[in-house]
């Protein structure tokens, strides 16, 4: 039994320190970026080509914006995260709440599984310092609880809004990039995913990248109808006709919504 404490004790170890040495050398990639930025921008100028500087430019300006936008707002909802989850184990009566609430907003950094390899540490000391299961299962529960409203609430509202990729987009870039590169592609899966959505943006034969994978698609009512019509499903196009005229007249509505179609 001891050996096999052991064990499992030096495999977690030797695992959160891959993790923690994975996650240094991201931030180490990060920040040579932002230092050398300028540099990084015309090298790319150079290589598209000075016919297409106008694209060129836009396009690095608008991922550098959202790029930005996203580690800012993942920053402030995984310290927000770490600072919650301090305070309930903290209320439950567990030790070490601030190695816990660091641990889980930097490894809230991974997505998906990074929470969840945290999570175990807090529930298992819960299991070895506490008499019962009322403690432990309220650990549990507070993770459970928060996970379910980070991922279902807050992060589809604010991370679509910052970084302009769909939910869709963005579990299958996750995907990707892992079978791609591993650890290190599951790091870095959103920032390497806006900037192909918004240079396919500016690349006419790769539009459809942006339109599949983009935040927002933009609805044609007449369109929407006419589909709608040849669907044969009559309440479905009596919805587009009244979502149509919500703003506006029905006459108005009928006129560039019907009519069209």
């Amino acid at each position: 039994a001891g050996d096999a404490l052991t064990r499992a004790v030096n495999f977690m170890v030797s695992t959160l320190a891959a993790a923690l040495g994975t996650a240094g050398l991201v931030v180490l990639f990060v920040i040579f970026m932002l230092l050398r930025q300028e540099d990084l921008a015309q090298r790319v100028i150079r290589l598209v080509g000075y016919s297409r500087l106008t694209l060129t430019t836009k396009a690095l300006d608008e991922v550098g914006d959202r790029v930005s936008r996203y580690l800012i707002t993942q920053f402030t909802l995984n310290g927000a995260y770490g600072l919650v989850l301090a305070i309930g184990l903290a209320f439950i009566g567990l030790p070490y709440i601030v190695l816990w609430g660091v641990l889980a907003a930097m490894f809230r950094f991974i997505p998906y599984i990074g929470p969840w390899l945290v999570a175990v540490l807090p529930i298992g000391l819960s299991l070895a310092v506490f008499d019962g299961w009322t403690q432990p299962l309220l650990v549990l529960a507070l993770v459970l609880t928060l996970e379910l409203i980070t991922n279902m609430i807050l992060e589809p509202k604010f991370y679509g809004q910052s970084i302009g990729v769909s939910d869709f987009g963005i579990l299958l870039a996750i995907t990707f990039w892992t079978w791609m590169w591993g650890g290190i592609g599951l790091l870095l899966a959103t920032p390497l995913t806006v900037c192909v959505v918004v240079f396919c943006r500016y690349i006419p034969s790769l539009e459809w990248v942006e339109i599949m994978m983009g935040e927002k698609c933009s609805p044609q009512p007449h369109l929407m109808l006419y589909q709608r019509l040849l669907a044969e499903d009559e309440d479905a196009a009596l919805d587009v006709v009244r979502e149509s005229a919500q703003d506006r007249s029905l006459a108005e509505a009928l006129s560039d919504t019907a009519l069209p179609a």
